[in-house]
């Protein structure tokens, strides 16, 4: 058997092939909950009191919607 390694060509993988989720993607329960209204009228309520009524279109790490 050989047990060398053979070099590789192309660019450098991460490490374990792992990726790191940030803020609420790393929440797989709460993403599945979020993605299952993408589409759907919502009604936001803003710390200042505002209504914000619209279609849940997407969301960032730190839950900011548009």
């Amino acid at each position: 058997m050989n047990n060398k390694r053979k070099n590789r060509q192309g660019p450098p993988r991460s490490p374990r092939g792992r990726v790191v989720a940030e803020g609420v993607y790393n929440n797989a329960h709460f993403m599945h909950a979020a993605t299952s209204h993408v589409g759907d009228i919502v009604q936001v309520l803003t710390q200042s009191g505002s209504l914000w009524e619209g279609v849940f279109k997407t969301f960032s790490a730190q839950f900011e919607v548009s």
